[in-house]
């Protein structure tokens, strides 16, 4: 999906400003007044959970937006995103640090699951065996970890 040249603007001044706020917030540990501004910036004015976003707005007058994708919404998990993601600087590189963390379970995981198929095993048992809750869930689970593997 491309952005359009608005979209491209828009997002580079929120960027920008995501930068420039950590700046001020830099310059203000220096000259002690941080504290005050972390926890404005960290609390929750609203929050609208409307699928598949989770869209929350700050008490220091920002917004975050999340989106679930190639995945069923979750209102928890889409605050808890927008909540990390508010603390990585409201920037999408938020999500490196998911996968840079998550990525060598993920890479474990889709090996045993190929070992106990290797090893004959049904979906129902490798299912079972790795904790997954069913074989819907195994084969939306393997799809998802084969395309990760693909796009690396």
């Amino acid at each position: 999906m491309s952005m359009t040249a608005k979209e491209f603007m828009d997002r580079k001044a929120a960027e920008t400003q995501n930068q420039l706020d950590a700046i001020k917030y830099a310059i203000n540990d220096v000259f002690g007044v941080a504290e005050l501004h972390r926890k404005m910036a960290l609390e929750i004015k609203q929050v609208i959970f409307n699928n598949p976003a989770t869209v929350v707005f700050w008490m220091d007058g920002t917004k975050t937006v999340v989106k679930a994708v190639n995945e069923d919404f979750d209102p928890e998990k889409g605050l808890a995103m927008a909540i990390v993601k508010k603390v990585y600087g409201n920037m999408g590189s938020y999500y490196n640090q998911f996968k840079k963390h998550i990525q060598p379970y993920h890479t474990q995981l889709l090996g045993d699951i190929r070992k106990l198929h290797a090893q004959g095993k049904t979906e129902k048992e490798i299912s079972d065996a790795l904790g997954i809750g069913g074989v819907a869930k195994l084969r939306n689970l393997k799809a998802k970890l084969i395309r990760e593997e693909r796009a690396e």
